[in-house]
């Protein structure tokens, strides 16, 4: 492919990856565990998702559509951002990896990028803002038969909660009921042997299996704090309106979720380093997983290392995908999640504000310029749009986020080695009817920082959160955008 070459690809039609049988079999393994505890109440978790099928009939792409839909792949947690492993194996492919190689995804997310690292034999980092994601993407390097699973479900909900109200403040509070609340809260700490603020770096890949299947089974009891927006939940329900989770009905979602998980049997050949990190602020510069090996112990201590050295290889290859410029809040997205792990509805603020694309805005703006052309034509279209706050909130608004994206660039420019290959994943999106052309802004901005574009692959997205907005309607008549595939060389 040539210097600057753009390639474009039709994203097709979705399909199903779910396994009848399998579902059938893991309700059934559920409502045995149920039976144990006392109940046959058969209680179904929500369906499985779908995920993206890759490009049209007749188009044989060299890189897979990253566009993974409502599903992560093997695992069943719904993640809006998620990758398809066949993209980051194809990315693998066309760089030429090998087991030389050090992997680094800043936005590490649910984890696709270090999970295909993982089975692949390759040394990487995954770094996210949110715990709850390093905790999903933990949770994917679990491997065990779905009968170890079982019997291990059957040890955990062997003992039965204390009665005892809710701490003060108890964040899950906004959702259930005192007792249920109290319930949950016990059994949290119960899998990850964490009292207060659960921190997932201090957890095994099965506490965060197990952790993720809890989460699951959580959001099964929200219906009422859903919202038509699939990335949005409600703060707190009424009082009247929290649901009430018996500990029968928990336990018997939670090992359904638990089984409904599929349990992978290929070894990790190399453990990733996966951590919470602000991209932004911080020079990322830690130690990497190293080859597997046997011992539980030395599972825990690869996985979870945090600390930096002045040895640590500098990654040579980055696989990445940052939050769009389309205002989708991510840790309302996963507010059950962080409530969960203990955090409170004030560090979920903060959380918010340290986002890159939060819709939590500062007084003043930073600045204005040196973002480049693209960006800096942007924000003066924004800021003269006839629509109301577009000179005020709107123009903070993406002011700042080109401020924090392009700090990122810098840090990430700096921690990529000589000769290194990045490839990084963007959407284009629409503030009213103004084009947001991420890819392009992007590409000044990294090619600014000092690296090489090599090439671009556009994939067409037929729908996105912006077609579920009837606001934004009146402004355009097409709903679809591109995403983009960016593929850069350090010097």
């Amino acid at each position: 492919m040539s210097a600057n070459a753009t390639t474009v690809i039709d994203v097709g039609q979705s399909a199903s990856i779910v396994a009848p049988a399998r579902r059938s079999r893991a309700v059934s393994a559920a409502d045995s565990i149920a039976a144990s505890i006392g109940t046959t109440q058969g209680l179904g978790l929500p369906p499985r998702g779908t995920r993206g099928a890759g490009a049209d009939a007749g188009v044989t792409p060299a890189i897979a559509t990253p566009k993974l839909a409502a599903q992560v792949a093997g695992l069943g947690y719904h993640y809006y951002a998620g990758f398809s492993p066949d993209f980051v194996g194809d990315v693998l492919n066309h760089v030429g990896a090998t087991t030389d190689d050090v992997v680094i995804d800043p936005w590490n997310g649910s984890g696709t990028t270090t999970l295909v690292c993982a089975g692949r034999g390759l040394r990487s980092s995954g770094f996210d803002l949110s715990p709850a994601m390093v905790v999903v993407a933990k949770g994917r390097l679990y491997r065990a038969s779905a009968e170890v699973v079982a019997r291990r479900i059957e040890h955990i909900v062997a003992a039965t909660p204390p009665r005892r109200r809710p701490r003060v403040g108890e964040p899950l509070r906004a959702w259930f009921d005192e007792s249920s609340a109290a319930r949950l809260r016990w059994f949290t700490e119960r899998l990850s042997g964490q009292t207060g603020k659960i921190d997932p770096n201090e957890m095994s890949p099965e506490s965060c299996f197990l952790t993720t299947a809890l989460f699951l089974a959580i959001r099964s009891f929200m219906g009422a704090a859903m919202t038509s927006n699939p990335t949005w939940i409600r703060k707190e329900l009424n009082e009247g309106d929290r649901a009430r989770a018996t500990w029968k009905e928990f336990v018997a979602r939670f090992a359904q979720a638990a089984l409904e998980i599929e349990h992978p049997t290929a070894d990790i050949k190399a453990w990733p380093n996966l951590r919470v990190a602000d991209t932004s602020a911080t020079l990322i510069r830690t130690d990497v997983g190293g080859a597997a090996e046997s011992s539980s112990a030395a599972r825990s201590s690869a996985d979870t290392s945090v600390t930096a050295t002045a040895t640590s290889p500098r990654p040579t290859v980055l696989i990445t995908s940052p939050p769009y410029c389309t205002r989708i809040d991510y840790v309302a997205s996963t507010r059950p999640e962080l409530a969960a792990l203990g955090w409170t509805a004030s560090d979920q603020e903060l959380l918010r504000r340290r986002m890159l694309g939060t819709t939590t805005v500062a007084n003043k703006l930073a600045r204005t310029e040196g973002f480049g052309a693209e960006a800096e034509s942007l924000l003066a279209k924004v800021t003269s749009h006839e629509s109301r706050a577009s000179a005020t909130y709107y123009r903070k608004w993406l002011g700042q986020y080109l401020d924090t994206y392009q700090r990122s660039i810098q840090v990430l420019a700096a921690t990529l080695a000589p000769g290194g290959r990045a490839a990084i994943v963007v959407q284009d999106s629409f503030y009213k009817d103004v084009h947001i052309d991420l890819a392009r802004i992007t590409h000044e901005m990294c090619e600014a920082a000092g690296w090489r574009h090599e090439s671009t692959i556009a994939f067409f997205v037929p729908r996105t959160m912006a077609s579920i907005n009837p606001r934004s309607r009146p402004y355009r008549e097409r709903a679809t955008v591109t995403e983009s595939l960016l593929l850069f060389r350090a010097p």
